[in-house]
């Protein structure tokens, strides 16, 4: 097994490119190479995708051998964000193929066999991702005794949950706030504090936040942060809920306080798509509406 040729990304693309090439060829000589412009097209996006990722997260060395557990798991929650099931399942399979290609050609990755597939099964049952069929997502009136609760049962996971509760953050973001409250949160001259320069999905710098006091003085008890599958496994023990229903429950919450404060629907969806970090409305109105 070999690596990509090339001293930047780019040129790994195109030795990429070229070694998958098999347009005009029979399909049963080569089952996983590129056979069509459509395919050539999508496998261009997918890696493109990912250098992106890899670009925006600092993460050095060949394009190939970037390719890990670790690595594809945190670009597929930023880059599956506001799709829709059928188009997660495309895109996932298509980097399936795109994996199975790499193999035909003998170059390296590190993802073992079939972990995409097990990858969608597990979203399909991840409401987190999927939401079931007319089943509203959110904590709504339960938010505040699972955070209480989470609080009791461990520290570090009431505070990872109301920061995502009360501003709205995705949970790896929560984790860069928590592992990092320094870096982040900022006081004001007025007595007040902040939250700054956090950077959400594709590379976009949230907007900053307001953070109350006692919020900031919470963080500043944090001993021990729990891994990100301990503070889910508390969420599913006291609440049956997911970390992601806390930013529907911000979304909506936001939402119902801008319209009472007189704002109308279109300039209220701006803002909170704004507040979310998303790029587009469209996104944001399914927060609202599911």
């Amino acid at each position: 097994m070999a690596s990509l040729k090339g001293s930047t990304y780019s040129k790994q693309i195109k030795d990429l490119q070229i070694r998958l090439e098999a347009r005009g060829t029979k399909k049963s000589t080569s089952n996983h190479k590129t056979h069509s412009n459509a395919q050539a097209t999508k496998r261009d996006m997918y890696i493109k995708d990912f250098v992106k990722y890899a670009e925006e997260n600092s993460l050095e060395g060949k394009l190939n051998n970037l390719l890990t557990q670790d690595n594809i798991n945190g670009f597929l929650e930023r880059r599956l964000e506001g799709l829709t099931p059928l188009t997660m399942e495309n895109y996932i399979s298509g980097w399936n193929s795109l994996l199975n290609a790499l193999e035909e050609v003998n170059i390296t990755h590190n993802i073992p066999e079939n972990y995409l597939t097990s990858y969608w099964n597990t979203l399909k049952d991840n409401s987190e991702y999927i939401p079931q069929q007319n089943e509203p997502r959110g904590a709504r009136d339960q938010a505040e005794t699972v955070i209480n609760e989470l609080y009791e049962k461990r520290y570090s996971s009431g505070v990872l949950a109301e920061i995502q509760h009360d501003l709205g953050f995705r949970v790896r973001e929560a984790y860069k706030i928590i592992s990092h409250p320094d870096k982040y949160i900022h006081a004001l001259p007025n007595g007040g504090y902040e939250i700054i320069g956090v950077v959400g999905k594709g590379g976009h710098i949230y907007h900053s936040k307001s953070i109350s006091g006692e919020l900031v003085e919470k963080l500043c008890y944090v001993q021990e942060i729990p891994s990100i599958s301990t503070y889910h496994r508390d969420l599913e023990d006291i609440g049956g809920i997911s970390s992601h229903d806390f930013r529907y429950d911000y979304a909506k919450n936001l939402y119902e306080k801008l319209l009472d404060d007189g704002f109308g629907h279109h300039q209220t969806l701006k803002v909170v798509s704004e507040e979310m970090n998303h790029y587009r409305p469209s996104i944001t109105n399914m927060y609202i509406n599911n």
